[in-house]
């Protein structure tokens, strides 16, 4: 939802996330939460959380693998294989997406969307589903 030189998130993505709210209650009530987890700094992660009225738990990677090992997130050299040779074939909301995020296009692609899926057994936590947009790049 906020790569990493994001000034706004995907607008995409945030007309998702508008509806996270209301569902936290109905989650929390059965010992399940959700958060979202964007490769943004967390400073602009917060302040763009405040703008769109939010309260659901956003946290940080910057600085770590974690979006790329679930593979929904990719380098700017991979994203840019795939893209260079289709620039055409790429749906023109990309572009728009990509503006109103300000990046570029290959930028902007470099983030997908995905959900997984975490349960806590004691002090262990097993990841036990992923689903998800976007090239993998391992």
């Amino acid at each position: 939802m906020f790569g990493p030189d994001y000034e706004a998130g995907c607008p995409t993505c945030a007309s998702i996330a508008d509806a996270v709210d209301g569902v936290l209650p109905h989650l929390n009530a059965r010992d399940v939460t959700t958060l979202c987890v964007s490769q943004g700094p967390l400073a602009k992660l917060q302040a763009y959380k405040r703008r769109m009225g939010w309260s659901f738990p956003w946290v940080s990677s910057a600085d770590t693998e974690f979006n790329v090992d679930l593979g929904f997130s990719n380098t700017e050299e991979s994203t840019r294989d795939w893209v260079t040779p289709i620039p055409e074939a790429l749906p023109p909301i990309a572009a728009r997406n990509a503006s109103e995020t300000g990046t570029g296009v290959v930028r902007y692609l470099t983030q997908g969307q995905g959900f997984s899926v975490f349960v806590r057994d004691g002090a262990t936590i097993y990841h036990t589903y992923s689903t998800g947009v976007g090239e993998s790049s391992s």
